[in-house]
């Protein structure tokens, strides 16, 4: 890519081989990956990010690449402005360089020298070193020299574009491997979600059966219910005769325990009621009236009261409500105005919404919890008998 003058191309293709040697945990390739990334953003201007990806290579040196990682970090330090770690860098190259790292690293040392130690010897010393190696490098046979005169940049810079043309021939196959690997994981991933989905909807269903039945069996449709049943139990009775002992002690038993049922479902009813009687009596009742009297929505400390006075009076009320599918902040409070027996037009005063919002609400309720054509139920009774 970069020979074709594509740096930010390059950048996304060296991305994923660095990803994927992360993957894999190849260091070797991992370091020649950031240097090479760390070497186009010299070339982008972005000298940070270049620190970044050289860094690997600074704590884990490989004696292979001292070189071409040295001269780098000479570079970014150098384009910092940290001059001391760039004339470091430079001066390491004098014992691990090759000869066309030394010979760009005397040019810079030669700078530094002129520009920022302020030391003319110095930088006499470097750029006579510099053009003694310069001289050595244009003996080298013709066809090195061609070869070098064709190369507008320096040493490093070669060095860097070969280890990323032997990337770009790998990034076919690194692609298709990180791409068959996302496939996989998203595949997996799939097919859990929907199983734990399913469970999760399965789950929720026997939960809100099993609250409706509760529901149900405080409602006086429910106590008439039973009131038949019994009638039914004692008809088939006094059909029955006194040889037939079997049947009669099934029915008997059968008609005690519509009777018990009954019965509780008559104290549960009652103990609703004393309740609510209690609920109607509480000084939330009090704040409630204020608020719908004024015009003004209730303030957090009075939600907060709301939810005391029931959880008092209605232990665990407010966790069975927050355990319903699609309960939000607005539904919640609804929820809670209604348990405290506030009517639609006081409920859309104090949580700043018209009547009809409140009525169109309830009805959504009901439809997201499946249970709208449900037509001894509605949204009341329903949260009322929760």
């Amino acid at each position: 890519m970069r020979g074709v003058d594509k740096p930010d191309s390059t950048i996304i293709l060296l991305k994923k081989a660095h990803e994927l040697a992360l993957l894999i945990n190849n260091q070797v390739m991992d370091d020649r990956i950031t240097s090479q990334m760390a070497s186009l953003y010299i070339r982008l201007g972005e000298y940070e990010k270049a620190k970044k990806f050289i860094q690997p290579s600074l704590i884990r040196p490989n004696r292979n690449n001292l070189s071409s990682v040295f001269t780098i970090a000479g570079d970014i330090y150098y384009k910092l402005r940290q001059i001391d770690s760039a004339a470091y860098y430079y001066q390491s190259l004098m014992n691990v360089g090759t000869i066309y790292a030394k010979r760009d690293a005397y040019y810079n040392l030669s700078h530094i020298a002129q520009n920022n130690w302020k030391d003319i010897n110095k930088s006499l010393y470097y750029i006579d070193q510099y053009k003694h190696l310069q001289d050595s490098i244009s003996r080298i046979t013709a066809t090195e020299s061609i070869a070098q005169m064709s190369s507008l940049y320096n040493y490093q810079l070669r060095e860097r574009e070969n280890a990323e043309l032997q990337i770009e021939r790998q990034s076919y196959y690194i692609l298709f491997l990180s791409a068959s690997i996302i496939v996989v994981i998203l595949l997996s991933i799939g097919f859990f979600y929907v199983r734990w989905y399913i469970n999760r909807r399965k789950q929720y269903r026997e939960t809100l059966n099993h609250i409706l039945a509760e529901v149900y069996r405080k409602t006086d449709a429910y106590i008439e219910e039973k009131k038949l049943e019994i009638e039914e139990a004692e008809r088939i009775l006094g059909d029955l005769s006194y040889d037939n002992l079997l049947e009669r002690n099934h029915q008997e038993h059968r008609r005690e325990s519509l009777r018990l049922e009954m019965e509780r479902a008559k104290e549960e009813q009652e103990m609703q009621k004393q309740r609510n009687i209690e609920i109607m009596h509480s000084e939330i009742q009090d704040i409630l009236k204020s608020h719908v009297n004024n015009g003004s929505n209730m303030k957090t400390e009075d939600w907060s009261l709301a939810e005391q006075t029931l959880e008092h009076t209605f232990p665990g009320y407010t966790e069975r409500l927050k355990e319903l599918s699609g309960m939000t902040e607005i539904k919640y409070k609804v929820c809670l105005l209604t348990k405290l027996q506030q009517r639609n037009s006081d409920i859309a005063v104090l949580v700043n919404r018209t009547p009809s919002a409140i009525t169109r609400l309830k009805e959504r309720f009901l439809n997201d919890l499946g249970i709208a054509d449900t037509s001894n139920i509605s949204f009341d009774s329903f949260i009322s008998s929760l």
